[in-house]
């Protein structure tokens, strides 16, 4: 029998590629959507999408949405795009703290035997030039509270999850990376010679492409490490470097510096622990060629060819 993955939030820009390459690696998808014709074309076999919106659904329907599955993945997301009150973030903070406790409990009722949350690194405190790992603490000071109390109560919910009833993984994103990402936003900007980098440009950015990304989470349900806490991210690279090294692929003037400017948060974080239980390990540079690297084992970025 083939074994099928929920996956709520299959719509968003994360949740294509693991629609996909949830796919390509043998599973049937149940996508819970709350548009779900833009799904359309993208389900293959067994695959099925459902209309659903997390935090409205009644928790007795999402379990029936979810039995016979064998795997859930919580990737549903709703960036603000330009928030500029703690109001803007309520939405996006409402589908990790309510819709995680929510989709948990139809898991439980369901039978679901594993879950996988996504999270994200750029919670962590400022590091500086130090390496994060996963035991690096968050931080909820006031300025950053707004998204970061939501973010450490979604994971404080996951790892509550009884021993042996639902094993779990959190996987701690970088910043994504590639088509549909806030990415294109930055090139557009260094193309059009509007980008101006904050500082020295010499902190730490940690991210991730979306094709590398989603097949983290198709590793972490092949290999269901109990109760495992991943940073999914590329090389670490310093942001000075990234945009330089985007300029020169857009074969534009490079950004210039505001160093008066306060220097943005620094996050250098280490994907051991995900290489060494998941067995994964990115095989895509950040940046917008997404070009394949040469080989597994290749940390280059963009700008190092």
């Amino acid at each position: 029998m083939i074994q099928k993955v929920a996956i709520v939030g299959a719509t968003g820009v994360l949740g294509k590629h693991l629609v996909a390459q949830f796919q390509e690696s043998g599973r049937a998808v149940r996508a819970l959507a709350r548009s779900p014709e833009k799904l359309q074309g993208l389900l293959t076999g067994d695959s099925e999408v459902l209309p659903c919106n997390l935090l409205r659904v009644p928790g007795s329907l999402l379990a029936e949405y979810l039995k016979g599955c064998d795997v859930v993945v919580h990737a549903a997301t709703e960036w603000p795009l330009r928030p500029r009150e703690k109001r803007d973030w309520e939405p996006h903070n409402r589908l990790q703290t309510e819709g995680t406790a929510r989709l948990i409990e139809a898991s439980l009722r369901a039978g679901v035997g594993f879950y996988l949350q996504q999270s994200t690194v750029t919670a962590y405190v400022d590091g500086g030039d130090q390496w994060q790992d996963e035991d690096t603490p968050y931080d909820i000071t006031p300025v950053r509270a707004v998204t970061t109390l939501a973010v450490a109560d979604m994971e404080r919910r996951v790892r509550e999850l009884p021993a042996g009833l639902l094993n779990s993984n959190i996987l701690r994103l970088g910043p994504l990376t590639g088509p549909g990402t806030p990415e294109d936003a930055l090139v557009r900007a260094i193309g059009e010679g509007r980008e101006i980098v904050p500082g020295d440009g010499s902190h730490f950015l940690s991210p991730v492409h979306l094709v590398d990304a989603a097949d983290a989470f198709v590793k972490a349900s092949q290999r269901r490490p109990t109760k495992g806490v991943f940073n999914i991210v590329d090389e670490p690279i310093r942001y000075g470097d990234y945009v330089d090294g985007l300029a020169d692929w857009l074969r534009v003037s490079r950004p210039g510096r505001d160093r008066a400017a306060a220097r943005p948060l620094s996050h250098r974080c280490a994907n051991e622990a995900a290489q060494r239980e998941l067995g994964w390990e990115p095989l895509k540079r950040f940046g917008p060629d997404g070009a394949a690297k040469s080989h597994p084992a290749e940390r280059r970025s963009l700008v190092h060819q």
